[in-house]
């Protein structure tokens, strides 16, 4: 498939880091992430794990 861009797209995110396909892209490979996640309290905590990550 080969990469086409360092962008990822995340459904259900959850907290950003429970099995999370882009976990390691994000915060180690400098890919930018969009995380959608419908439930509040998994976005507060999905926020967190994000908190200082360059955007």
């Amino acid at each position: 498939m080969g990469t086409h861009g360092k962008v990822s797209v995340e459904l259900g995110a959850w907290d950003g880091k429970l099995f999370s396909n882009t976990y390691d892209l994000a915060k180690n490979s400098g890919w930018i992430g969009y995380m959608i996640e419908a439930n509040a309290e998994k976005f507060r905590q999905l926020q967190e794990t994000y908190r200082g990550t360059q955007r």
